[in-house]
C-alpha cells in the first residue's frame, strides 16, 4: 500500500480541497444502507454492494488508517 506522510479523513481531505479550490466542499456521511442503496442504484448487486458499503464503513472508522513511507522513499 502506497500512502503519504499523514493518514487523512474524509473530513480533511473536504478541507483540503475546499481551501485549494476556495469554494466549499461539504464530507456528508452516509450510513451503510444508503450507502449500498447508492451502489445499487448504479447497477451493483444488492451483495456486493452491501459488501462494499460495509467496507467503506470500516475505513470511515479507521480500518486503513496506516502510514507507509515508500511515496517518500520513491520519490526522494
Amino acid at each position: 500500500m502506497l500512502t503519504g506522510p499523514a493518514t487523512l479523513t474524509y473530513l480533511d481531505l473536504a478541507q483540503a480541497i475546499t481551501a485549494r479550490i476556495g469554494r466549499r466542499i461539504y464530507q456528508r456521511r452516509f450510513s451503510v444502507d444508503e450507502r449500498a442503496a447508492r451502489y445499487a442504484a448504479i447497477g451493483i448487486w444488492q451483495s456486493p454492494a452491501l459488501t462494499l458499503a460495509r467496507m467503506d464503513e470500516a475505513i470511515a472508522h479507521g480500518a486503513e488508517d496506516r502510514i507507509t513511507r515508500e511515496v517518500e522513499r520513491i520519490t526522494a
